[in-house]
């Protein structure tokens, strides 16, 4: 039998990254969800598959986050051409996602890595090379363009600054010129969002909006946070709190059901606390503080770097594609060595393959009741498994109308408890009116309207709850507040909800 053995090191972001595994773990608001532990399972095995792998499958790996990038590149041009469909009604252009944001980041990355391609071909005096990826980059940049991502422009710049400050040669930059460098950096950094801030105002002011709310989450709970989940189960509350205490607010028009607080340290601080932030700037430390002078080195600093910009305004962890490509990074990189191990490396593979075929197994289940639930089958017997996650508990909400009565508020109740939005709020007022409990359902259509002001629905049903009521004082208020609010956009069912509620006051 091979004896052979084998050097298994221990590096400081591996502990740190185990920290941050068990902290999620165990400081919940909601408990773990059965239907997405597909997604930590194959985050750890792409973590895991970058730190033990050979350099050789890393670079493979790497070129295919390149190709992917391209991919997206032209499916982006395709979809400006109108010769494939956006994902999103709104959006012309998506890419393979569902919405802008995500192709920004992914493109952002790529373009990266293309430039550093570029002047590394470029020494070596490839020709051909340096024309394919000039191209590339000039399709990437205006894919990047028409993606119309602020954060991924910025994180663009960050990227490059960084390559140009760190790729130099050291000995050609003086200490002092080191320092102006980095000044002058920064500084056309914040320049740079400065002016992008005029881009998309409206955009802007709106994730001002979110920033500020969740700050107020963070300074009730600042030192743990509230457990993650907490976030979602939690925001739009504050949001409908801070309509209530500002009703003349100039971000009204802006409101809107919020499913990111975009900007990661937020959202981290909000779930974790202090304790979530002091991990994160901990595992940042240990990997940017290694003297790593190679090339690839180089390279994932200046990425990490661009995620970490690009997460400073959006939502990167968020979303799926993103987060593999996160841990993809962290597992190429390198930290201080804490420990060195020897191990027998058959027991090594033994142990790591029944380690994955768990893991596998696990994914494989929980993928499983994910998918046949989003397509709508099984609810009842997929309910236990899918309870705690809240994309498929606000669509099984919205679709549950053959239940009983009970078992819809239960439902509605869950799906509220992970994360409530305007509609959900609606349907449970409008449950409580057929149960014959006003009070309740007065209660829910106020909340509904608290959280996004300039939706008429909500006031709709106040005004309806009121007339039926017999209320005509309230309900003659509320018909006015229809007539006079203004809205973000005048389709059938507004005008009709206006012609209504003029009519009631006319009589």
């Amino acid at each position: 039998m091979n004896r052979q053995t084998g050097n298994l090191c221990i590096m400081q972001h591996d502990v740190v990254l185990g920290a941050c595994v068990v902290l999620s773990l165990f400081h919940r608001h909601t408990p773990v969800d059965v239907s997405s532990l597909w997604q930590p399972m194959l985050w750890g095995a792409c973590y895991m598959g970058m730190r033990l792998g050979a350099s050789r499958g890393r670079s493979i790996l790497w070129a295919g986050v390149w190709v992917w990038g391209i991919f997206e590149a032209g499916f982006a041009w395709l979809q400006h051409g109108h010769w494939a469909e956006s994902n999103h009604p709104y959006f012309e252009v998506t890419g393979t996602f569902g919405n802008p944001a995500p192709l920004g980041g992914l493109l952002s990355i790529c373009l990266v890595v293309s430039v550093w391609l570029f002047f590394r071909w470029k020494q070596r005096g490839n020709r051909w090379s340096i024309w394919a990826v000039g191209l590339i980059i000039a399709g990437m940049s205006y894919a990047l363009y028409l993606a119309q991502s602020r954060a991924a422009w910025v994180a663009v710049a960050a990227g490059l600054l960084w390559l140009w400050l760190y790729g130099r040669n050291r000995q050609q930059l003086s200490a002092g010129r080191g320092a102006l460098a980095k000044a002058m950096g920064v500084l056309l950094l914040l320049t740079a969002c400065g002016s992008l801030y005029f881009l998309k105002k409206d955009s802007a002011d709106g994730r001002l909006l979110v920033w500020r709310n969740t700050a107020d989450m963070i300074m009730e709970r600042p030192w743990a946070g509230w457990g993650s989940g907490g976030w979602d189960a939690r925001y739009m509350h504050y949001q409908a709190d801070y309509f209530t205490c500002h009703p003349d607010s100039a971000y009204t028009m802006l409101a809107d059901n919020v499913g990111y607080p975009y900007n990661e340290f937020l959202y981290i601080a909000a779930d974790y606390g202090l304790v979530g932030l002091l991990f994160t700037f901990a595992l940042l430390h240990a990997l940017y503080a290694y003297r790593d002078e190679t090339g690839h080195g180089l390279l994932c600093k200046a990425l990490l770097t661009v995620f970490l910009v690009f997460s400073l305004f959006s939502y990167p962890l968020s979303v799926f594609p993103l987060q593999l490509l996160l841990a993809a990074l962290l597992g190429s990189m390198k930290s201080r060595q804490l420990a060195g191990l020897r191990v027998c490396i058959w027991k090594f593979r033994v142990v790591a393959a029944c380690l994955a075929i768990g893991m596998s197994a696990v994914a494989l289940v929980s993928y499983t009741v994910y998918r046949t639930a989003k397509a709508g089958k099984e609810w009842q017997r997929l309910y236990p498994y899918f309870r705690y996650n809240a994309e498929l508990m606000n669509r099984y909400a919205q679709t549950c109308v053959d239940e009983p009565l009970k078992t819809r508020r239960e439902i509605l109740e869950d799906a509220i408890a992970l994360a409530p939005t305007c509609e959900l709020y609606m349907e449970r007022g409008d449950l409580w009116r057929q149960q014959g409990n006003l009070a309740k359902a007065e209660a829910c259509y106020r909340r509904a309207a608290a959280m996004i002001p300039h939706r008429l629905t909500p006031k709709f049903k106040l005004f309806e709850l009121y007339r039926d009521m017999g209320d005509r004082g309230r309900a003659l208020l509320m018909a006015v507040d229809i007539v006079n609010a203004p809205v973000k956009k005048e389709g059938t069912k507004v005008l009709r909800m206006k012609a209504e509620a003029r009519r009631f006051f006319r009589r």
